[in-house]
Protein backbone atom coordinates (compact mmCIF):
# COMPACT_ATOMS: atom_id res chain seq x y z
CA UNK A 1 0.00 0.00 0.00
CA UNK A 2 1.25 3.47 -0.91
CA UNK A 3 0.45 6.74 0.82
CA UNK A 4 0.75 10.44 0.12
CA UNK A 5 -1.02 13.75 -0.30
CA UNK A 6 -3.17 14.50 -3.33
CA UNK A 7 -1.42 17.30 -5.19
CA UNK A 8 -3.88 17.36 -8.10
CA UNK A 9 -6.85 15.27 -9.16
CA UNK A 10 -8.89 15.15 -12.35
CA UNK A 11 -11.81 12.78 -11.95
CA UNK A 12 -12.93 13.30 -15.55
CA UNK A 13 -9.73 11.92 -17.07
CA UNK A 14 -9.07 9.52 -14.19
CA UNK A 15 -5.71 10.87 -13.04
CA UNK A 16 -4.18 12.19 -9.85
CA UNK A 17 -0.75 13.27 -8.73
CA UNK A 18 1.10 12.19 -5.57
CA UNK A 19 4.76 13.10 -4.87
CA UNK A 20 4.98 14.54 -8.38
CA UNK A 21 3.99 11.25 -10.01
CA UNK A 22 0.89 11.03 -12.15
CA UNK A 23 -1.22 7.92 -11.57
CA UNK A 24 -4.35 6.82 -13.40
CA UNK A 25 -7.58 5.19 -12.28
CA UNK A 26 -10.83 4.15 -13.87
CA UNK A 27 -13.45 6.57 -12.45
CA UNK A 28 -16.22 3.96 -12.80
CA UNK A 29 -14.29 1.07 -11.24
CA UNK A 30 -11.94 2.53 -8.59
CA UNK A 31 -13.09 1.88 -5.03
CA UNK A 32 -12.92 4.84 -2.64
CA UNK A 33 -13.29 4.54 1.14
CA UNK A 34 -13.84 7.53 3.43
CA UNK A 35 -12.25 8.15 6.84
CA UNK A 36 -15.05 6.26 8.55
CA UNK A 37 -14.40 3.17 6.37
CA UNK A 38 -17.61 3.55 4.40
CA UNK A 39 -17.63 3.59 0.59
CA UNK A 40 -17.15 7.02 -0.97
CA UNK A 41 -16.83 8.44 -4.45
CA UNK A 42 -14.13 9.96 -6.60
CA UNK A 43 -16.00 13.27 -6.59
CA UNK A 44 -15.37 13.51 -2.84
CA UNK A 45 -11.58 13.57 -3.26
CA UNK A 46 -9.99 16.99 -2.80
CA UNK A 47 -6.50 18.39 -3.34
CA UNK A 48 -4.47 18.21 -0.14
CA UNK A 49 -6.22 15.09 1.16
CA UNK A 50 -4.01 12.45 2.77
CA UNK A 51 -4.64 9.13 1.07
CA UNK A 52 -3.47 5.54 0.91
CA UNK A 53 -3.89 3.59 -2.30
CA UNK A 54 -3.21 0.25 -3.92
CA UNK A 55 -2.22 -0.36 -7.52
CA UNK A 56 -4.10 -2.76 -9.77
CA UNK A 57 -1.99 -5.91 -9.95
CA UNK A 58 -3.37 -6.67 -13.43
CA UNK A 59 -2.15 -3.32 -14.83
CA UNK A 60 1.38 -2.70 -13.53
CA UNK A 61 2.61 -1.07 -16.74
CA UNK A 62 0.17 1.85 -16.54
CA UNK A 63 0.30 2.21 -12.74
CA UNK A 64 -3.50 2.15 -12.49
CA UNK A 65 -4.95 2.61 -9.01
CA UNK A 66 -7.52 0.08 -7.78
CA UNK A 67 -8.47 1.31 -4.29
CA UNK A 68 -8.16 4.72 -2.58
CA UNK A 69 -8.48 5.17 1.20
CA UNK A 70 -8.92 8.70 2.58
CA UNK A 71 -7.08 9.18 5.89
Amino acid sequence: MHKGTLEAINAGTGTFQVYGQKLSFNPQQVKVFNRDGKPGSVSGLKNGANIRFTLDAADTRNRRVAVIYVN
